[in-house]
């Protein structure tokens, strides 16, 4: 649920729609910025581009998009997942598992997805965080049960993504997926994990890196 603009549980992820914003303007002016940032596979598969270093295409490419409904379905995705996950795990955490799901759905499109194709947009990082927020409350399910609000924004968000599917024939379901996974995974390590202590329900992620930052939500 998105919470209200102004919320302190969604700082980074206005941030985060401020930034995709931001660039999709500047990339209005500026046709060179999909050559210079974009996922290309065949650039990177021939080594001409991570063979000297760019390697930061997998997570620049996640800010870049290729039109205005592009843009629009993506930050909506966004002002609908992440502040439940900000929330929940912390704003040092839900930048790391944000970043997972980047590299985890551009790892995949590179290794599945067309040699000539090219990777843009958050929705990989959208579809990691969604993925995350599952897997948050599926593993933490004796303290943090599905609610019916969870039902809702969940049911509007594959709405969403169902009409763009259908409006539009680009889509990168290999990146959805490695987002996906990407997202599940480092929630599953470093995410919290509730469970009864001698103190009372206590939270010890697998990877404690961040268990401070974790906030529960009920």
């Amino acid at each position: 649920m998105p919470y209200g603009l102004t919320s302190r549980d969604r700082v980074l992820t206005n941030a985060l729609i401020v930034a995709n914003v931001l660039v999709y303007v500047i990339s209005t002016n500026d046709p060179h910025m999909f050559h210079d940032f974009a996922q290309i596979n065949s650039l990177v598969i021939n080594s001409l581009v991570v063979g000297r270093g760019e390697y930061y295409r997998v997570v620049s490419a996640a800010f870049l998009h290729g039109g205005l409904l592009h843009l629009l379905s993506n930050c909506l995705s966004l002002h609908w997942i992440a502040p439940s996950v900000e929330r929940d795990v912390g704003r040092p955490a839900f930048a790391t598992i944000f970043l997972a799901s980047v590299i985890g759905g551009g790892a995949m499109h590179l290794a599945m997805g067309p040699f000539f194709g090219a990777l843009v947009g958050a929705s990989g990082g959208a579809a990691g965080l969604l993925a995350a927020q599952l897997a948050y409350k599926y593993r933490n399910r004796a303290f943090v049960p599905f609610t019916s609000d969870d039902i809702s924004w969940i049911g509007q968000l594959v709405a969403i993504n169902v009409v763009i599917a259908m409006l539009s024939h680009n889509i990168s379901h290999w990146g959805h997926l490695g987002g996906a996974l990407g997202g599940a995974a480092a929630m599953l390590l470093i995410g919290p994990r509730f469970v009864w202590g001698p103190s009372g329900v206590e939270n010890r992620p697998l990877l404690p890196l961040f268990r401070a930052g974790a906030r529960r939500s009920w």
